[in-house]
């Protein structure tokens, strides 16, 4: 009698060396499995790789949110520096106005009166004769009087 049914005509020590070669053609096919995936240890490296590329994600989103709001500050700031030359413009030019400087003199009633004609000389920008505004400027300025107008009797 056989002790095997399904095996008939299949002597049982092939049997065995077939099962043991299917055993050991699996074992290899885990064994190739896990050197691909590098085990436990690759899958445990990609979680680890995972984290750390979404910590880097997330620092450099927040790095960047807080450049913009830096830049909108910074944009914001230029804008009102902007608005403020150009008020400060207009009152240079409101308070060089000989008008402005004629009532200011007035308002202070310093008593001043008219200048004499050899005391003031105009200059014109043709005039400098080379020199810069600043130094004919001074020259004007450091040109005194002859004679004394003031008398000290």
């Amino acid at each position: 009698m056989l002790k095997n049914t399904m095996t008939v005509g299949i002597p049982t020590q092939s049997i065995k060396k077939m099962q043991t070669m299917k055993l050991k053609r699996e074992i290899e096919v885990r064994e190739a499995r896990k050197a691909a995936h590098g085990g436990s240890w690759g899958y445990l490296g990609l979680v680890v790789w995972t984290a750390a590329l979404a910590i880097i994600f997330v620092t450099l989103d927040h790095g960047n949110k807080n450049l913009r709001r830096d830049i909108d500050a910074k944009t914001a700031e230029l804008s009102r520096s902007e608005d403020r030359i150009v008020n400060l413009a207009a009152q240079v030019e409101e308070k060089t106005q000989r008008s402005f400087i004629i009532g200011r003199l007035q308002a202070s009633n310093l008593d001043l009166r008219p200048s004499q004609p050899g005391q003031v000389r105009h200059v014109k920008h043709s005039d400098t004769g080379g020199h810069s505004m600043r130094t004919v400027k001074r020259e004007v300025a450091s040109i005194r009087p002859t004679r004394n107008l003031v008398s000290s009797r």
